[in-house]
């Protein structure tokens, strides 16, 4: 993916085009959003996630990756206000635990999962997945 190119890429003392956040990256209205994030993919909520902070609409993320060092903008994140950022890297707290996560969303919240098969496929699967039309999927 782009995004993971980015994040691997060395950019010091280059300049960077940021451009707008496509179309597919907005937010459907709601009282509070949850956002699942797996690794890299954490760039692709957090444009979202920013909107969600500046709307003033309660924000709730959820972010694993193989360890804290390598888990991407962890500050820019936590630096947002209006939310909660549950850091979840496996080296420490194991497998992301989705019955936690989910058990917490009413039917106020939408669900943003960024685009992890495997975290996909483990929303879809879990006992408490909120209905499909409150789940999306956001791709780079």
């Amino acid at each position: 993916h782009g995004v993971s190119e980015l994040y691997d890429a060395t950019l010091i003392g280059r300049a960077v085009q940021v451009r707008a956040v496509p179309e597919h990256c907005s937010l459907e209205p709601a009282l509070s959003y949850l956002f699942l994030a797996d690794g890299i993919g954490v760039a692709s909520v957090l444009a979202m996630v920013a909107r969600a902070a500046e709307q003033r609409v309660p924000w709730r993320v959820v972010y694993t990756g193989r360890t804290l060092d390598e888990m991407a903008f962890v500050d820019e994140l936590c630096s947002l206000p209006g939310g909660r950022v549950e850091l979840c890297p496996l080296d420490e707290c194991g497998p992301l635990d989705l019955t936690t996560a989910l058990s917490r969303v009413d039917a106020s919240t939408e669900v943003y999962v960024c685009d992890s098969p495997a975290l996909v496929e483990a929303v879809a699967g879990s006992p408490f997945a909120p209905p499909a039309a409150r789940v999306h999927v956001v791709r780079p």
